[in-house]
């Protein structure tokens, strides 16, 4: 869709429309939906009666008017886009700062370059993988987990009973790795891959677990005390930023209603390579509209979604379904009322995931126990950054009979996102060993490896 410029500029006398015989019905259909656009977001802000009143009226004397009225009714129209635009942008996307204690760095001093491999010649990426062969078990969805390691091109996954595997995206293949070592406890944070250090993070309740594939190894660094219950913090949700380096997580942390040590989001940063935690600042306190409050029906809780490095944004979603970019470089955020699927507070992630720089959220079907929105239900939806809207959407693989997957991951090899073992069932009890994918290129939906057992 055009600028509101660029259509009042295509309108000027400098650059008029063409002949009135001459204006084609897609010109005509880009001004209307951009003006009913704007229309819709006008329409609740006050102190707009007359704006709104002269608006209303120009869409029905654009609808009564014969083609050669249409010329000077479109102009009106297009002013008005641009009015309601300016204002709507007021209404609709709040902004504010926040000092941090230890903001991101805005300045890489090593960044990792854009992973660029491709598939053997020879393999079929779209094949259905091999009958018969050994799988991960799939069980309950809260210690699934997934991650794409760029270091070998594959998907780290942790299944249900806490086993190592990759799967290859090329063949569709899965390997059980049997590594040294293995994964700590459960998952709070799911797994994140550190591509500078090129090594998998796993965030836990109470450890941090490290997955080198180079050595086929799980490791535990030294305990230091930043992470578990009581004083401590629980991560939920985990994206690498590419700037710094560095896994970012978000914590809650405080007590309901107190006024001395009020509950809030936090952001923290981690180093795997020190084994170094950093407050980043606490993003949303007490009952501020994006973060936490408290309702009839408990605390607003917000999730760290993703990391958009097409506008260097974090993105956070709420359970009042709003959403919010926020800087950790500079504390600016920013708060969108879209239409913005309703999430989960905390791990199982399953219900959202990383691919082609930005965040995927599956809006399954209704469990005991979940917090789905209906505006989206039983499709997939990423968050555009040029639309500040979750517009980028698919139907979810299975239907209306999963709620979830065990995991959701980008394959940048094939430009897909990968769904990993279908949730089903109150309190996602179920899943089955199923794996999906979705080209994000063309929409289209491949079954990978259908469900056995």
């Amino acid at each position: 869709m055009k600028s509101h410029e660029e259509i009042l500029e295509r309108m000027s006398d400098a650059n008029p429309l063409p002949d009135i015989d001459m204006i084609t019905d897609g010109q005509l259909a880009e001004l209307t939906l951009e003006f009913e656009d704007r229309r819709r977001d006008a329409a609740d802000i006050p102190g707009l009666p007359g704006v709104q009143d002269r608006v209303d009226g120009a869409a029905a004397a654009t609808r009564r008017a014969e083609r050669r009225w249409l010329k000077p009714a479109l102009a009106f129209v297009a002013a008005c886009v641009l009015v309601l635009g300016t204002i709507g942008v007021l209404a609709l996307g709040r902004s504010d700062q926040t000092d941090f204690v230890t903001p991101l760095p805005s300045d890489a001093t090593t960044q990792a370059a854009p992973f660029t491999g491709t598939c053997p010649p020879g393999t079929d990426p779209d094949a259905p993988g091999p009958i018969g062969q050994e799988r991960p078990q799939s069980d309950w969805v809260g210690v699934q987990a997934a991650a794409f390691d760029s270091s070998i091109g594959r998907i780290i996954y942790v299944d249900s009973r806490r086993e190592t595997w990759t799967f290859d995206v090329c063949t569709n293949s899965w390997h059980r790795m049997n590594p040294t070592g293995r994964i700590a406890g459960d998952l709070s944070g799911g797994l994140v891959f550190d591509i500078d250090s090129a090594v998998t993070v796993a965030l836990g309740f109470e450890q941090v677990s490290v997955y080198d594939a180079a050595t086929n190894t799980w490791n535990q660094p030294e305990d230091t005390g930043v992470l578990g219950f009581g004083d401590g913090i629980i991560p939920f949700g985990g994206v690498y930023d590419p700037v710094s380096g560095l896994v970012v997580t978000s914590a809650y942390r405080g007590t309901e209603g107190s006024t001395t040590d009020p509950i809030r989001l936090e952001a923290w940063s981690y180093d795997v390579d020190t084994n170094a935690w950093a407050l980043i600042g606490a993003m949303w306190t007490g009952d501020e509209h994006a973060g936490v409050r408290t309702e009839t029906d408990g605390l607003v809780w917000s999730d760290l979604l993703g990391y958009s490095p097409e506008i260097d944004r974090f993105i956070f979603a709420n359970t009042n379904k709003h959403t919010a970019l926020v800087d950790l470089r500079t504390g600016d955020k920013t708060v969108i009322s879209t239409i913005t699927p309703a999430v989960g507070f905390g791990w199982p992630a399953a219900q959202y995931g990383q691919a082609a720089g930005t965040a995927f959220v599956a809006q399954g079907a209704d469990t005991t126990g979940g917090l789905w929105a209906d505006a989206l239900e039983d499709q997939i939806c990423g968050f555009d950054p040029e639309t500040e809207g979750w517009t980028t959407c698919f139907a979810m693989p299975g239907g209306s009979k999963y709620a979830a997957y065990g995991a959701m991951i980008g394959d940048p090899v094939n430009n897909r996102l990968v769904l990993i073992h279908g949730v089903y069932g109150d309190w996602w009890v179920n899943s089955d060993n199923a794996v999906w994918a979705i080209d994000l290129d063309t929409g289209e939906t491949t079954g990978l490896l259908g469900p056995t057992g």
